[in-house]
């Protein structure tokens, strides 16, 4: 995650491990296998941390907010070079990373509209398809390293102006008054 998938070696990865490369190897036959496991379980994590979120929400834009301030900390954490590294070279990885986004994040995202419309945070005249799906656009299109150079716009801030700018437009009245107090309490 610090490096960049492509840079990092199993030679690398097996000294970290303090174990020789060849058990690192009974574990994982390639380092395509190992990719793929690690990527497997980062959205496994991803889905739990999404459900844990729901739960301890007090309404839906308070889900919101904790949404995005996970993604904006993980984010943090994943170098450009390695979502690229992933698209670029490990396009099975990429194409699973994308279908959990199409999948599940667009699920989480449909049913927190419902929800936030139902509790009178959200605008009554959203609709929610609609919505989640431009939600999944946006989150793609904020990945694209030719529209937002990584030297220019730091992920976490572009995550940031992502999710206000989704916000704001769901947001109603009640909502807007609620949305401060959520930015402040999560720190966003």
């Amino acid at each position: 995650m610090r490096y960049g998938i492509r840079s990092v070696s199993m030679d690398d990865i097996a000294r970290d491990l303090g174990m020789s490369k060849k058990t690192l190897y009974e574990h994982f036959r390639t380092k395509r296998k190992l990719v793929e496991e690690v990527s497997v379980r980062f959205i496994e994590m991803d889905k739990r941390a999404m459900l844990e979120i729901r739960e301890k929400a007090s309404d839906a834009l308070d889900e919101m907010v904790r949404i995005a301030r996970y993604v904006s900390e993980t984010l943090q954490h994943v170098p450009q070079t390695t979502l690229h590294d992933l698209k670029k070279y490990y396009q099975g990885c990429w194409h699973h990373f994308d279908q959990f986004h199409k999948d599940f994040i667009y699920q989480t995202i449909y049913e927190n509209i419902e929800r936030g419309i139902d509790e009178g945070v959200y605008r009554t005249d959203v609709n929610a398809d609609i919505m989640a799906r431009l939600y999944i656009g946006k989150s793609i299109l904020i990945a694209d390293q030719d529209l937002f150079p990584p030297n220019k716009y730091p992920t976490a801030v572009l995550f940031r102006q992502f999710i206000m700018y989704h916000i704001y437009g769901l947001a109603s009245a009640k909502g807007l008054k609620q949305l401060n107090k959520y930015l402040v309490k999560q720190k966003i």
